[in-house]
């Protein structure tokens, strides 16, 4: 069988348990009151409930704790594939006489399809409304839309219809973002409908003008602080001055900003006008000429009074460029010599002067064309750090530091026992302790202080600072399930708050934050040998497979780089590792052979040369330039830039090595 990159043409259902709802009995509220609810997924024919509201969260009034509901057992036409169906309410006072209310819902997959064919294909769907005595807000996202095997731009907007292929757009409509909101006195609340598809057309198991709603939030307040009208006024704007050429993002404070307003600029309009806040407006200033102009805000009818506050000051000269922001760097720790690579992401990052770890330069990077990301080459260091980029328009800050740590490893047996060698450190074992099947897989947290192992079952064994967030057989058993394969493998995700499985046929299983983009029994794929290994790409947003004859399939972000699927191998792959910026990756074989991909460099092997037992795994370092061969019985063979820091190879073994971490 020929390997290549595949697409995501269906979606499996990710497995989760279904979540309680637990009955609380709140105080009495002291002022106004809010109620909060979400669902998956809706479908209505005619006004009648075709799929009711699946899950549905009630929100109980002022200041109870947030409340969850996640389940899978809904009744779906044949028409409809869907992943995990998860809805959220949360709730808190912000101030002793207003009650703030925050829900949201979605999915975290949905296929539509007519016989065999897609009609639409959607990775995750989600809305968020807010509502509280100044108003309500909502969004939406929508990630990895697919109609009829096209990629479909979402746009930005409310209550706005997609631009369809032809042959879907004659089977179905489609409007993203659908809001609805009201604001009377005594009460203020909105629906936001992320994804709401209308058939046009009978399709298997739903007639036509059915209409499919996917992930709804329902926000609402009611109480005295609540009073409708007035305009919305401007307090302050920052920066108050930007160039004629336009592109300032201004942030406008003030009051009584909701819904949809616009902004203008002496009566020219903004653009990307967002409501943070009841109290808050960014806008990016359009082109004016010299001089200063009014900032008026528009919102349900109403406008701004114009006042000294909402004055800005068009200067000639070339634009400011916005701040910078930093969502998140991946790795987050690496050796006290630096050298290797971190990726860093945000927006604005193009034009760096300086990227700093502590107060130490980084020796060089490069960034994206979209300034999302930059790839970062660390400078040499100790401790724990905060990592800052500058740009022209000001520092930023990324949100996690990053720690210098001495090089280590780990080794994990198939009993549970774990061994420790270099900077890694114990936190515990499954040593000794009964296992009702054997650990094959092992991951660790971001700051390399805990760590997972993962059993043949789908069990989870959590250590250190390693939080557990669910496993298989939690899932499986309740239902009256078995898997379809064995787990072969295991990855945590970049942010230490979640974690994947991969089986043997190929099947994927999330917890936590860790996002499902594919498997392979989701394209109905058998590969020719099981699968053995996988690993995700550096920012988790993507996976490989890698089956014992080298053949690869990519998912998500993963870029398929090649494969020895067809070629002819002295021994079986047993284990892979990608290189820092995801572009490349390694395939270890029990033989010891290394064969590279992309960036991946071949730093050597032990193909050909004699082992005591076969190699059990591969692992590159943090910098990429360099792997560890791990043998069954804890043998270590170094390359590159690895170090060497112990090994078990003089000592007898309850059970062989079979996984294991190095950084």
């Amino acid at each position: 069988m020929k390997r290549s990159k595949l697409g995501i043409l269906a979606v499996v259902p990710v497995l989760m348990a279904a979540g309680a709802l637990g009955t609380m009995t709140p105080a009495a509220a002291a002022g106004d009151t809010g109620t909060g609810s979400a669902f998956g997924i809706h479908v209505t024919l005619a006004g009648t409930d075709v799929i009711p509201k699946t899950p549905s969260v009630t929100l109980p009034v002022n200041g109870t704790p947030p409340q969850t509901a996640t389940t899978i057992p809904v009744t779906i036409p044949s028409l409809l594939t869907s992943g995990t169906l998860n809805a959220a309410t949360s709730s808190a006072n912000f101030s002793a006489a207003n009650e703030a209310v925050t829900s949201s819902g979605g999915t975290e997959s949905l296929n539509i399809t007519a016989v065999t064919t897609p009609l639409l294909v959607v990775q995750a769907v989600n809305s968020t409304c807010t509502s509280n005595a100044a108003g309500s807000t909502g969004s939406s996202t929508i990630v990895g839309l697919q109609a009829g095997g096209q990629t479909i731009p979402i746009p930005s907007g409310v209550n706005v219809p997609l631009a369809l292929p032809s042959q879907v757009s004659s089977l179905l409509s489609i409007s993203v973002n659908n809001q609805t909101g009201t604001t009377t006195a005594g009460s203020t609340g909105i629906t936001v409908d992320a994804l709401k598809v209308t058939l046009l057309s009978a399709l298997p198991g739903l007639s036509s003008g059915a209409v499919i709603t996917v992930g709804e939030s329902q926000c609402g307040v009611s109480g005295p602080d609540i009073v409708p009208g007035g305009s919305p006024i401007v307090t302050g704007l920052a920066p108050t001055s930007g160039p004629t050429t336009g592109g300032t993002v201004v942030t406008i404070t003030g009051s009584g900003f909701s819904g949809t307003p616009t902004v203008d600029f002496g009566g020219t309009p903004a653009t990307n006008v967002t409501v943070v806040s009841p109290t808050e407006i960014t806008a990016t200033s359009p082109a004016g000429s010299a001089g200063s102009v009014p900032v008026t805000v528009v919102d349900n009818g109403a406008t701004s009074p114009t006042g000294p506050a909402d004055v800005f000051t068009y200067t000639t000269g070339g634009p400011v460029p916005p701040p910078p922001t930093i969502t998140g760097i991946t790795p987050t720790s690496g050796s006290p010599g630096g050298g290797n690579t971190v990726t860093i992401v945000g927006t604005n990052l193009c034009n760096a002067l300086q990227v700093l770890f502590g107060s130490t330069e980084a020796p060089n990077w490069t960034v994206s064309v979209d300034c999302t990301t930059l790839t970062v080459t660390v400078p040499p260091g100790s401790g724990t750090v905060p990592v800052t980029v500058v740009t022209a328009g000001g520092p930023a800050n990324s949100p996690v530091d990053y720690t210098y740590i001495q090089p280590g490893y780990w080794m994990g047996a198939s009993d549970g026992g774990v061994f420790s060698f270099g900077g890694a450190q114990y936190y515990g074992s499954m040593g000794g302790h009964p296992l009702n099947q054997p650990i094959v897989s092992m991951a660790d947290t971001p700051d390399h202080k805990g760590y997972w192992l993962f059993a043949a079952d789908g069990g989870v064994f959590a250590f250190g600072d390693a939080t557990f967030f669910g496993s298989v057989p939690g899932v499986l058993v309740p239902a009256g399930r078995t898997l379809n394969a064995p787990i072969v493998a295991a990855e945590a995700t970049p942010d230490g708050q979640g974690y994947r499985m991969f089986a043997g046929d190929g099947g994927v299983f999330d917890f936590g934050d860790a996002q499902f983009v594919g498997s392979l029994p989701g394209l109905g794929v058998t590969p020719v040998k099981p699968v053995v290994a996988a690993t995700s790409d550096p920012l988790g947003q993507g996976y490989w497979l890698v089956a014992g004859d080298g053949g690869i399939f990519s998912f998500g972000s993963a870029p398929f780089e090649g494969s020895l699927g067809g070629k002819a191998l002295n021994a079986p792959i047993v284990s892979m590792s990608s290189t820092p910026a995801g572009q490349g990756y390694w395939l270890f074989a029990s033989d010891g052979g290394v064969f590279n991909f992309g960036n991946a460099v071949l730093y050597g092997s032990m193909g050909g040369k004699p082992l005591n037992k076969p190699i059990a795994f591969g692992v590159a370092t943090t910098t990429g330039n360099g792997y560890w061969l791990f043998g069954s019985d804890g043998g270590v063979f170094t390359f590159g830039d690895a170090p060497f820091e112990g090994s078990l190879g003089s000592l007898v073994l309850n059970q062989p090595i079979v996984t294991g971490i190095g950084f």
